[in-house]
């Protein structure tokens, strides 16, 4: 069953937005491909947060707005976006799409492990390289995710691919099919662990290397440059003797 929520036309923008919020009412904005122009409305806090609370990720709900004069309008929809307070983390603004059944939307689906591998019991670990899967379908038949059956991962240098997975009817992906959804992680013993903290010490240690290495050159490089500066003559060579200044001169 579709969830209804309920909304009011906005009559207020910019900076005065912000005394509403204050009263408890979130601000949000309605597009799509039916409606010919962005609505601005604004929706009860409390409300909309208990709302959520209970929504499942691409759920389709049933939007109800109603003007100043009371009447209502009633559009499906799918929650778009929502932005937080990033210290209060409390609703800033959502964007809600208004869709046409005709029309396929993108949406992202998240990614479910089931089952078991056999290389669990050996101490593997399972790791999903994306979270979420980017899908086209229709508007109406979105899936709650994406589910991987990881029973079939039996070797460590096996990986599932998204060419790999069996899509719902209707959906499509939208990314690389050679992207690595699952991979089994091998455990790591005590040695190799000890091995890995060794090669990182060693690594840190051989820029303090280079740099006194680079001090040496320079300083050698330097003395050198002196020693050629400190003669400009040749070993075993006389400097020309200077003319003296004629009795004239001196007077």
């Amino acid at each position: 069953m579709t969830q209804t929520l309920s909304a009011h036309v906005r009559t207020v923008t910019g900076k005065r937005v912000a005394s509403n919020r204050a009263a408890g009412m979130v601000p949000a904005v309605v597009y799509g491909p039916d409606v010919k122009q962005n609505r601005v409305i604004e929706i009860d806090a409390v409300q909309l947060q208990k709302f959520l609370h209970f929504m499942k990720p691409n759920e389709v709900v049933a939007l109800d707005i109603e003007d100043t004069e009371g009447k209502k309008e009633t559009h499906q929809v799918l929650i778009h976006e929502i932005s937080r307070d990033p210290i209060k983390e409390t609703i800033m603004h959502v964007d809600i799409y208004a869709f046409s059944a005709k029309k396929k939307v993108h949406v992202d689906l998240p990614i479910v492990l089931f089952g078991t591998s056999p290389l669990e019991a050996e101490g593997a670990l399972m790791m999903k390289n994306i979270e979420e899967l980017g899908v086209e379908c229709s508007p109406l038949h979105i899936p709650e995710n994406i589910s991987i059956d990881i029973s079939n991962l039996v070797s460590f240098d096996q990986t599932i691919y998204i060419r790999d997975l069996k899509l719902p009817e209707g959906i499509v992906c939208r990314i690389d099919l050679s992207t690595p959804v699952v991979s089994a992680v091998a455990p790591v013993s005590e040695e190799e662990l000890a091995a890995m903290e060794a090669v990182s010490t060693e690594s840190m240690k051989e820029p303090e290397l280079a740099g006194k290495i680079k001090e040496e050159v320079e300083e050698q490089e330097q003395g050198e440059n002196d020693k050629q500066q400190s003669s400009d003559v040749p070993r075993g060579a006389r400097r020309p003797k200077q003319e003296k200044k004629s009795k004239q001169e001196k007077k």
